[in-house]
């Protein structure tokens, strides 16, 4: 609930207008990707949630393929699997930050006492044929801040 918020925040900050969107299926998926143009909504920015990475992103990635949504995601990992653009860390440095704050709190530290970590070393990845597909037009020197391309 945190990243969305920040994401919310962030989006008005730049003028985009950032709305939560819940689904209980797959099919009620299909249904709001399917109508995101003519109600005004030009991408999808995934935040971090175990039910969406565990179940929904392969979905999410086909009907935002298939309906023309450009896909924003958190994890460099996801541009692998057809996500267009993502910033952030890998499932692997999270877990291994994760793994040292576990550390702290088993050997006894407080858990008010283990500062909150941000992500060491997040990453600009993009997948230019997905964007490509999508015919998203975009100044090639753009790659040059790019961390990691996917062709």
């Amino acid at each position: 609930k945190n990243a969305t918020k920040v994401t919310i925040r962030a989006g008005r900050e730049f003028g985009i207008k950032v709305v939560p969107v819940s689904v209980r299926d797959v099919k009620e998926l299909e249904y709001i990707i399917s109508h995101m143009k003519e109600d005004g909504f030009g991408a999808i920015i995934m935040t971090p949630c175990f039910y969406t990475e565990n179940f929904l992103t392969s979905y999410i990635l086909h009907y935002a393929n298939f309906y023309q949504i450009p896909v924003f995601c958190h994890s460099p990992g996801l541009v692998k699997k057809g996500c267009h653009i993502a910033y952030g860390t890998s499932g692997y440095e999270q877990g291994y930050q994760a793994s040292h704050i576990a550390y702290k709190i088993l050997r006894g530290t407080p858990v008010e006492y283990v500062p909150f970590e941000r992500a060491y070393y997040p990453r600009l990845a993009v997948n230019e044929s997905a964007l490509t597909e999508l015919g998203v037009e975009y100044n090639r020197k753009f790659l040059t801040f790019v961390d990691e391309v996917f062709r």
